[in-house]
């Protein structure tokens, strides 16, 4: 996930692996046909289940799960043991938090505790939780996200700036992606899941000299807070409401041009999808830095641009060098179609196959998959993306939207 350079091959005395152990919390789009639809239309969110893990291998990673069948017999809910690969391969990210060493034994001590106690699944608490915020009762009655929520707080560890009662996934995952102090470290399906690799992320995130501990209050700002007063601003064929800091763009004709080229494939696409094309904010940086003031973290190299809601946040095409740029400009920008016309409507879309139709419909596969499969985690979408060429190709756009969007 993260590129080291010289620079950062220095351990901190802030951090070290004798005072302070790594813990995970993974975060699974889950897809029960009940509960997991059930918390997705509610929370507006693909998340629906969470677990953790003190192992970098993952080997075994706690939970709470529903009562449910299987092979015809009743297994019931409650605190449960599992290792990755019984996710289903369902879509998951993991984010690491470093936590103070005698915090990191008092949960293993939880963990034990849970094991020893009879538990129970609160289905009535995680109704509840779709109208209110319901307290506690019985510390061994929870649900998966509150488990995980309330184990790390009982050892001082907040997931979240306000206290919460209990956390559904959605704000277990929101206290993770807007606090600097959370790491993703890993995204895709639990089946594509290298537990060695994984132990050298960590490894490498040790020795990075800005990594730190835990921190609740150690918020990032929203991109949409960064101040733009000195970005040039200006409306691109009244569809692309473009901020930049590369002032030469708004008179270089190779960008115009092209520029016409993403928004003639957008109309064409929102014309076979029946959707509403509306103009968005585009911001491009024209350097490293600037983008990193966007970014939850320090923006890996590798990174180009990423969608936040309906906005789009990207690296100059100055210093992304390439026609490829282009196609990465039009993959966001179906992002924020999806995203007016679907999630923002209140219906659903998987993470997976959102990424999948942005890649499909964007790019030529094999180009998509040399420039831009880093590290192995964007395999999870090229295989949607190959899933959408088949649909597109027997039953058309139809058949794509109709499969995908419920």
């Amino acid at each position: 996930m993260y590129i080291i350079t010289e620079s950062d091959l220095i351990l901190t005395e802030e951090l070290n692996k004798d005072e302070y152990k790594p813990v995970f919390i993974l975060i699974t789009e889950g897809k029960t046909p009940i509960i997991s639809s059930t918390i997705k239309k509610a929370t507006k969110s693909p998340f629906t289940h969470c677990s953790i893990s003190f192992d970098p291998y993952l080997r075994k990673i706690y939970t709470y799960m529903n009562l449910r069948f299987k092979e015809g017999k009743i297994i019931e809910g409650g605190f449960k043991e599992q290792t990755m690969f019984q996710l289903n391969n369902d879509y998951t990210e993991i984010y690491c938090i470093f936590v103070e060493k005698d915090k990191y034994e008092k949960l293993l001590k939880e963990i034990k505790d849970y094991k020893s106690h009879k538990t129970k699944y609160d289905f009535g608490r995680m109704v509840g939780k779709l109208f209110f915020d319901p307290k506690e009762k019985n510390k061994y009655n929870q649900v998966c996200s509150s488990f995980v929520y309330s184990i790390l707080k009982s050892v001082g560890v907040q997931l979240t700036p306000n206290e919460i009662n209990c956390a559904s996934p959605k704000e277990v995952y929101e206290g993770m992606i807007n606090n600097k102090t959370a790491y993703l470290v890993y995204k895709g399906g639990s089946l594509e899941f290298d537990a060695v690799k994984m132990k050298t992320i960590i490894n490498d995130l040790y020795n990075k000299s800005s990594t730190k501990k835990f921190n609740t209050l150690s918020e990032s700002i929203s991109p949409e807070q960064v101040d733009r007063s000195n970005y040039e601003h200006f409306l691109l064929y009244n569809l692309f409401d473009i901020y930049t800091t590369d002032i030469e763009l708004k008179n270089n004709k190779e960008f115009l041009y092209k520029m016409k080229w993403v928004k003639n494939h957008l109309c064409n696409l929102a014309m076979q999808m029946n959707f509403t094309l509306e103009p968005y904010e585009l911001t491009l940086c024209a350097s490293f830095e600037d983008l990193d003031e966007f970014y939850n973290h320090e923006a890996p190299k590798w990174v180009t641009g990423f969608t936040y809601g309906n906005k789009v946040y990207m690296k100059s095409p100055n210093i992304y060098k390439g026609e490829l740029w282009y196609n990465i400009v039009l993959h966001e920008a179906i992002h924020v179609m999806i995203f007016n016309n679907v999630t923002d409507k209140g219906k659903y879309i998987s993470l997976r196959d959102n990424e999948g139709m942005a890649v499909f419909f964007s790019t030529p596969l094999k180009a998509w998959l040399k420039e831009l499969n880093h590290n192995g985690n964007n395999w999870f979408y090229y295989e949607s993306a190959i899933d959408i060429q088949q649909d597109y190709l027997n039953g058309g756009m139809q058949l794509v939207l109709e499969k995908r969007i419920k």
